[in-house]
């Protein structure tokens, strides 16, 4: 998938850039500034719904994998986000396809930092997903 047609890679670019522009000086600081900017990005400019899912419609099984451990670099980071949580239901419920096992504790790891009104729903589509492989 090009980068131009994946909608958090947009998100990704304007976070980095946003984070930049502070000077962080050591990981504290990069990690504080990363939270802070992120609760500046409107949530029109990075919200999820069946019109730009429609993006995750030609991902591909290396593509999910690459985007999976982003998410597991964030997922602490992004416990309060909505927006972050609304992804990861889409990730679950549109493309539980491609979640294989080895994506199970990753995944498992990502919901148990969440702590949004969203964490069951997480739990429940990630439950869903855990019962193709028994």
């Amino acid at each position: 998938m090009s980068p131009d047609l994946n909608p958090i890679e947009h998100l990704w670019r304007d976070l980095k850039m946003a984070v930049w522009r502070r000077h962080p000086s050591n990981i504290r600081h990069l990690e504080q500034f990363a939270k802070e900017e992120w609760s500046k990005i409107p949530a029109e400019h990075y919200k999820l719904n069946e019109d730009n899912t429609k993006e995750f419609e030609t991902l591909n099984q290396s593509e999910f994998d690459l985007l999976l451990n982003h998410v597991g670099l964030a997922a602490e980071n992004l416990s309060e986000s909505k927006a972050f949580s609304k992804f990861l239901l889409v990730l679950l419920t549109s493309k539980k396809n491609l979640v294989e096992p080895y994506h199970i504790g990753l995944l498992t790891n990502s919901l148990n930092f969440n702590q949004t009104f969203l964490k069951k729903s997480l739990q429940n589509a990630l439950r869903k997903v855990q019962e193709r492989f028994k």
